[in-house]
C-alpha cells in the first residue's frame, strides 16, 4: 500500500496509484457549521487527516508586515490599519461585512500605491520566521494559525510520521502585490507603471524563495508546493494576454522552475485564455477547474491530462444541493473523465457551508472507493 505522500508524487510522475490522492479546502465557516453537526475536529488540518487526505498544508504568511494599530470605531465601524499597510472600515453588524481583502471590510486606502511609497516600504516585505506564526492583534492569525515555531515543528513531524505529502502554499508574485495595493491599485500600475509593478514581484519571488529556504534550513523541506494566483474570472484574465507575457511570465517561470516537478498552480475563474499560458510558463499542475466560470472538464481533461495534473472540476453548487443521487453523477461523470490522466481529486472551488457533513461524508467515500479499471 502506498503512503499519500508516494501516492500524489504517483500522479505527478505519470504513474497510476492505488487508490485516487485527494485533498479539500473549507471555508471556515463550514468547518464551524459541521462541528454542529457532529464533526469531532474543528481546524483544517485536522480536516486533512479526519477524511483521510493526501495532502498536509503548510502556510507562510505573505502579508507585507506593517505594525497594526485600531484608528477609530463609532456605533457602527471600526477602522484600522492593517498588516498589509491597508486602511479598512470593518462593520461592526457582521452581516454588513464584505470581502475585498485580507481582513472583511471596506478598503478605505493603501499605503503603497506608487514608486514612493514603495521604495519608502519595501524592506519591511522580506522572508522572516514570524511568517510561519504570525498572530497580528487586528488581522489575527494566517491561514495556519500556528502561535510559534514549536507548533510547526509539531504539525511537520506528525505529517512526516504519517507519510503524507507535505505542502508548502504561497502566493504568487501577482497575489501577494494585489493584496498590498489593492485590485484596482494592481490593475492600473500593471498599465501605468510596469516597471514598478516588475520591482514588486520580483521583491515578491524573493519572499518566497527565501521562506522556501528557511523551512529547509529549520529541518522541514517540503515534498511539494501549491502557489494561489487568481489570475482569473468568470470572462478570462484580469489583464491582457500580451501583459502577462511582458510583466507575469517571467516571474512564473523563474518560479516554477524553482518549484521543480510537485506543485500545483491555483487559479480561479475561466481557464480559456489562462491555462495555455500557464502551461508555456511551466506549471505541473492546475487547480480548481471551476465549473461555474464555463470550465468544461471533460475537453480540459482530454486536452491537458496527460501533461499536468488536473485537480478540482467537482461542481460545489452540485455538491450544496445534499442530493446524494446528484452528488454521484457528478462524482461519478468527472472521475470518469479523468479516467487514464493525471488526476486529484479537489472540488472545483472551497467546500461551502451549505453542504452537510453527511452528504460531504458521502462524496468522500465515493472518491476512496474510486478505482482506475471500471465506474
Amino acid at each position: 500500500m502506498m503512503t499519500p505522500r508516494d501516492r500524489v508524487k504517483a500522479v505527478f510522475d505519470g504513474e497510476t496509484p492505488d487508490r485516487l490522492p485527494c485533498v479539500d479546502y473549507y471555508w471556515s465557516e463550514t468547518i464551524k457549521e459541521w462541528t454542529h453537526q457532529g464533526l469531532p475536529c474543528n481546524t483544517r488540518e485536522e480536516l486533512q487527516y479526519y477524511f483521510e487526505h493526501d495532502y498536509v498544508y503548510f502556510y507562510f504568511d505573505p502579508r507585507f508586515g506593517f505594525p497594526e494599530r485600531l484608528i477609530d470605531e463609532d456605533r457602527e465601524y471600526r477602522t484600522i490599519y492593517t498588516v498589509d499597510g491597508e486602511t479598512l472600515k470593518v462593520p461592526l453588524d457582521e452581516s454588513n461585512t464584505i470581502r475585498k481583502s485580507d481582513v472583511p471590510g471596506i478598503p478605505v486606502s493603501y499605503t503603497i500605491r506608487d514608486r514612493n511609497t514603495w521604495e519608502t516600504h519595501k524592506d519591511k516585505y522580506a522572508a522572516a520566521e514570524w511568517r510561519l506564526y504570525s498572530r497580528f492583534p487586528v488581522s489575527g492569525p494566517w491561514l495556519g494559525g500556528n502561535t510559534c515555531l514549536d507548533d510547526v515543528r509539531h504539525k511537520y513531524e506528525r505529517a512526516k510520521a504519517a507519510g503524507k505529502f507535505k505542502c508548502f502554499v504561497f502566493r504568487d508574485p501577482y497575489e501577494a502585490v494585489r493584496e498590498f495595493v489593492g485590485t484596482d491599485g494592481m490593475l492600473s500600475l500593471m498599465a501605468e507603471d510596469p516597471a514598478l509593478v516588475g520591482d514588486m514581484f520580483d521583491r515578491a519571488l524573493q519572499v518566497a524563495f527565501g521562506m522556501i529556504d528557511l523551512v529547509g534550513s529549520l529541518g522541514m523541506p517540503m515534498d511539494g508546493y501549491w502557489v494561489w494566483g487568481d489570475i482569473a474570472y468568470s470572462n478570462g484574465l484580469f489583464f491582457s494576454p500580451a501583459m502577462y507575457r511582458e510583466l507575469l511570465m517571467p516571474r512564473h517561470r523563474e518560479l516554477f522552475q524553482r518549484l521543480g516537478r510537485y506543485f500545483i498552480y491555483h487559479t480561479d475563474g475561466s481557464l480559456r485564455t489562462s491555462l495555455p499560458l500557464l502551461i508555456e510558463a511551466g506549471i505541473q499542475g492546475i487547480n480548481p477547474i471551476e465549473i461555474k466560470a464555463g470550465n468544461d472538464f471533460a475537453r480540459i481533461a482530454e486536452a491537458y491530462g496527460d501533461r499536468i495534473v488536473l485537480t478540482g472540476g467537482i461542481d460545489v453548487m452540485v455538491l450544496a444541493t445534499n442530493d446524494l443521487a446528484k452528488i454521484e453523477r457528478e462524482a461519478q461523470a468527472k472521475l470518469s473523465a479523468a479516467r487514464g490522466k493525471k488526476y486529484i481529486y479537489h472540488s472545483d472551488h472551497s467546500i461551502p457551508p451549505t453542504m452537510t457533513l453527511d452528504a460531504y461524508r458521502f462524496l468522500m467515500d465515493l472518491v476512496h472507493r474510486w478505482t482506475f479499471g471500471g465506474d
